[in-house]
């Protein structure tokens, strides 16, 4: 593990408190939400609270399950995961999954289980039942019972749907069917990761435009963090991008004649465009744009405004709407519909550089998911990630074509812009500058969370926003 910088007393005072390692929980085993019966009852989001206070939320956001009987538990079991664990071969489908969520829980968040949960294998329905009974009874373990549950709950939904794993024929199909006959395929070839990666050119108002695209399957684990993340996502059929191509044009007028001829001859019009930051008013009038996608991109764009969620430094739009797709190879396969994002980067626009790189934005995005798992974010969980993120460091710039000299000063760069980091300069050696980083880093994951003590231990934890908001819809 890297070490942090402590550079001066005020720094190191910082980090003389004693950090636990272990694994802690929360006695919250009568907590629950106002709503739960009726967030039971339903498979998609219900709104809870009002106006500006109102959110989306899902069985995830449940802290227990208040469920007494037995006949209950296997009730829920078999309505939300259609399976029967009375039965033997599904007992073993629950191990599966138990494991899968325990894999994914200790390589996601870094953080030990109990080896009891290690060793653990149900072989009847009653050890499954007292497993869920204890995120009640437990008084040490029912918060990882709650957030195992929650996590087998989500890997369920993932790995039995269709669509996932048919991902890599739907993007083929998709390239195939859709987008080989409007345009020019100039090169094409597969990497060893199914990626497809093309130069393409398309005439349109008697202009050539030269681009590049590439269609990249959607990796299994994103999928399963993005619907712990967010209750929007409560189901695969709500994911927008399980088919996605990226697109890369030269400058915002090609993006946009682009669109529009994507949107008139794939999506008959019917697309959803999403802006971050790529297209201005300015851009639209240069365009040689027919009236109808000019009203289309004034309604999206310009007068639905959304709440700011990217850097500027960030720029894209995209184009969504659902198509169909046979989800088989053979010519008369039947079709069903399936999202499709057709993102486009603009001049060769680098979003990846300062705190834009993806990687810092996954660490972050994991404090949201084990916020809505109900687990409270410890100094050492910071800490771990901030150390992760430069254990990976060369993995991640060697996919992205970067080199760790040039990165770390646009890191560096962003991190002092925002104060989080404040006289040190960069030295020669690539370690020392880590350890300047690294604290900068810290202090930035920490400034997204907000801080609590509980009251019964007086211990000092952090939640995600929406953790504090579903606070105030609690009995």
């Amino acid at each position: 593990m890297h070490r942090l910088a402590l550079h001066n007393n005020d720094i190191q005072a910082e980090w003389e408190v004693e950090i636990s390692s272990e694994e802690l929980f929360n006695d919250m085993t009568e907590v629950n939400l106002k709503q739960t019966p009726e967030i039971l009852k339903h498979l998609k989001p219900i709104n809870i609270g009002e106006s500006e206070d109102k959110m989306e939320v899902t069985i995830l956001d449940l802290f227990n399950l208040p469920f007494e009987k037995e006949e209950e538990i296997i009730k829920f079991i078999k309505d939300r995961l259609k399976i029967n664990i009375k039965e033997k071969e599904w007992i073993e489908q629950i191990n599966f999954l138990f494991n899968e969520a325990i894999k994914y829980y200790r390589e996601r968040y870094l953080r030990k289980v109990p080896a009891k949960f290690e060793k653990m294998k149900f072989s009847t329905c009653d050890s499954i039942i007292k497993f869920i009974k204890e995120t009640k009874t437990s008084k040490k373990t029912w918060i990882l019972n709650c957030a195992i549950s929650k996590m087998v709950y989500v890997v369920e939904n993932i790995l039995s749907n269709e669509r996932i794993w048919r991902r890599h024929l739907l993007d083929k199909k998709f390239v195939e069917e859709y987008l080989q006959k409007p345009f020019q395929i100039l090169e094409s070839y597969e990497d060893k990761c199914w990626n497809i990666f093309d130069k393409w050119l398309v005439v349109i108002n008697q202009k050539i435009i030269n681009f590049s695209i590439i269609a990249r399957e959607k990796r299994i684990n994103s999928i399963i963090w993005k619907e712990i993340s967010d209750p929007k996502y409560y189901s695969v059929e709500e994911f927008k991008d399980i088919v996605w191509v990226t697109f890369y044009v030269e400058n915002e007028t090609d993006a946009l004649l682009v669109m529009q001829y994507i949107d008139q001859t794939i999506f008959e019009w019917t697309a959803k465009i999403d802006n971050k930051n790529a297209i201005t008013e300015e851009d639209v009038k240069k365009a040689w744009l027919n009236k109808w996608f000019k009203d289309k991109i004034d309604n999206f764009v310009w007068k639905n405004t959304k709440k700011k969620t990217t850097s500027d430094n960030y720029r894209e739009i995209k184009l969504v709407w659902n198509i169909p797709l046979p989800f088989e190879e053979w010519k008369e396969a039947s079709r069903f519909p399936v999202w499709v994002e057709i993102k486009f980067v603009i001049g060769w626009q680098d979003n990846e550089k300062w705190l834009n790189l993806q990687s810092v934005y996954d660490y972050q995005k994991r404090f949201r998911e084990l916020s809505r798992l109900g687990l409270p974010i410890r100094e050492i969980d910071i800490l771990n990630y901030t150390n992760a993120f430069f254990e990976q460091i060369d993995y991640v710039l060697k996919k992205k074509n970067k080199t760790k000299e040039n990165y770390y000063i646009e890191l560096w760069s962003d991190l002092k812009e925002q104060w989080f980091i404040k006289d040190q300069e960069l030295w020669k050696y690539n370690k020392e500058n880590e350890k300047i980083l690294a604290l900068g880093l810290y202090k930035y994951f920490k400034s997204k969370l907000h801080e609590f003590k509980t009251p019964w231990t007086n211990k000092k934890y952090y939640m995600d926003e929406r953790y504090l908001k579903i606070d105030n819809f609690i009995d």
